[in-house]
């Protein structure tokens, strides 16, 4: 009965999704892969042919074991496509070479379809130049290139990662209609002494969002961003021995740097910059022709060395009309190592709204932190040029606090779902104990009637034993592993109160009633497990009882 309810639940949710229209039943298959879009095409015949007009494209060599079966896959797909309807986006993710016959197939299909998204993800078995001439497109808009690492399996059976192969760009792409691209993990290399400082996106001219991360530069003196419709730039993390990154952008409205080779200097022309995000282990070596619409700045370095404070100085001079700024507490305290740089120097900051200090870097385990130190110098500094700005410093102590607060907040949660599994699952158990129960009672009342043979009855003591040591060996299984679960919960609420109890008084005050209620909620589920051991114990015994009942009350015959 219930396989035909779930049947007839089943077939009412297809015809549900049919009387959808095909853009939108498109979206929705899109979210489960292209296999899964195929597989439907045995539902119905509405359902037939809907994944040939798709036009979002999923291809991976991982849902296959093996190159060849990818390749009649793609060959299959492609054929079978209604090829009259536009392909909008392809997300293609491979192994092995990019010339191979089926990478070529699926991008001479996307191009000449008029695609608009593209992300292809390379998983290297080996180091691969990719040339950019091969993409030939006049729809591509969004472009999306990555390495990611390769997951497999040692003679030992750990997990293996191809750390050292590279995928490596020499040619310049030329897309006209690209507005977004991503590269991850991918080395830039030029070969042409000619175009030593020019990116091979260059001919990218309507380019507006560009993110380079975890990337490698080779054969480059210098490094040029030039792109006059460019708004969002990211250089996340890079490697390689550049002179100089040059960032000609008069549309720029974002920049972030993290990590991007931060001792070398940076030639920014962005006169509608108005955010500038910047991470590094050293102050950013900036130099423009000022940054009249800058509203909000956040600077994240480490400044562990003295020599930085110059530099940082300087930064600082070239941010002079942010109106939200954002400082990591160690810059302040470098600054505040070498005062004679702001002492008696005017506050820049005329146009500052809101000034933020924070730590960056913070060691939770510390029992005591590092107070944090600003002199008064470094203060008027920043301030004195807006008296009106808002002034916010946050102390170590407090982010440790935050910290704390939300890992006894994470564990609470945790602890909680966790006793409602408990409930649900004792719950179960409790309906099968009751069933065991009867069908218990019933055996006890027809043993004593049993009329058995001498013969019969040394057979049927021997099994009785035999049966009694397994009832024993499984009883302490589930008393070990109620123990257990036990004193794991003990231990969860023991782990969450030494969080609290590292709290400042006001955090502590805000979470005590959580804790309160949800020990009172472990009590109760910790005297249901007990409850559920004495059950278990008392059905053991009961059934212990039925075998003595049953050799005081059966008679034997002899021989």
């Amino acid at each position: 009965m219930d396989s035909k309810r779930d049947i007839k639940r089943m077939n009412v949710e297809v015809d549900r999704l049919s009387r959808l229209p095909d853009d939108l039943i498109h979206k929705i298959l899109s979210l489960n892969g292209l296999k899964c879009a195929i597989g439907t095409s045995v539902l119905s015949s509405r359902w037939r042919y809907i994944w040939t007009s798709m036009p979002f494209l999923d291809f991976s060599t991982e849902d296959f074991s093996t190159l060849p079966k990818f390749s009649e896959s793609v060959n299959h797909v492609l054929s079978r496509r209604n090829n009259q309807v536009q392909v909008y986006s392809i997300k293609l993710s491979f192994r092995g070479d990019v010339t191979q016959d089926s990478v070529k197939q699926i991008l001479n299909y996307a191009f000449s379809h008029n695609i608009q998204h593209l992300e292809v993800t390379f998983l290297l078995e080996d180091d691969v130049e990719f040339p950019f001439s091969i993409f030939s497109s006049h729809s591509l808009k969004h472009l999306i290139l990555r390495r990611e690492f390769l997951y497999g399996r040692s003679i030992k059976g750990l997990e293996m990662h191809s750390w050292s192969y590279e995928l490596t760009i020499t040619s310049t792409l030329d897309l006209p209609a690209l507005t977004t691209l991503y590269l991850r993990r991918v080395t830039l290399c030029c070969d042409d002494t000619t175009y030593k400082s020019v990116g091979p996106f260059s001919k990218c001219t309507n380019i507006k969002n560009l993110t380079l991360e975890s990337c490698n530069t080779v054969g480059y003196n210098g490094f040029s961003i030039s792109h006059p419709l460019l708004s969002n730039l990211t250089l996340d993390e890079a490697d390689g021995r550049l002179n100089a990154v040059e960032v000609i952008a008069p549309q720029l409205k974002s920049l972030t740097l993290k990590h991007w080779l931060s001792r070398i200097p940076y030639f920014v022309t962005a006169p509608n910059l108005e955010s500038l995000i910047y991470e590094g282990y050293h102050p950013l070596n900036i130099f423009s022709n000022g940054f009249g619409s800058l509203e909000k700045v956040d600077l994240r370095v480490s400044c562990g060395d003295l020599q930085d404070a110059p530099k940082m100085f300087s930064l600082l001079q070239h941010l002079h009309s942010v109106k939200f700024l954002r400082l990591n507490l160690e810059i302040v305290e470098l600054l505040s190592s070498s005062v004679e740089l702001v002492s008696n120097q005017p506050s820049p900051f005329a146009n500052l709204k809101s000034l933020k200090i924070y730590p960056k870097d913070v060691d939770s385990k510390e029992r005591t932190q590092k107070k944090a130190t600003m002199s008064m110098e470094v203060k008027n500094y920043l301030l004195d040029g807006s008296p009106s700005a808002t002034f916010t410093l946050v102390s170590r102590e407090e982010i440790v606090a935050k910290m704390n607060t939300d890992l006894a907040k994470e564990r609470m949660d945790n602890l909680r779902s966790r006793l409602e599994r408990e409930i649900a699952k004792m719950e179960t158990n409790m309906a099968q104990i009751d069933r065991r129960k009867t069908l218990k009672e019933s055996d006890k009342a027809t043993i004593p009637e049993q009329h058995i043979t001498e013969i019969e009855y040394l057979t049927h003591i021997e099994e009785t034993v035999a049966d009694i040591d397994a009832c024993w060996e499984n009883l302490n299984w589930r008393i070990e592993g109620e123990k257990s679960n036990i004193s794991s919960i003990i231990s969860s609420l023991h782990d969450i109160k030494e969080v609290l109890i590292k709290l400042p008084t006001s955090n502590r005050a805000e979470l005590q009633p959580c804790f309160h209620s949800l020990c009172s909620e472990a009590n109760i589920v910790v005297n249901k497990i007990m409850d559920r051991v004495k059950i278990l114990c008392d059905m053991k015994g009961n059934r212990f009882n039925v075998y003595i009942d049953g050799l005081a009350t059966t008679s034997l015959q002899s021989f």
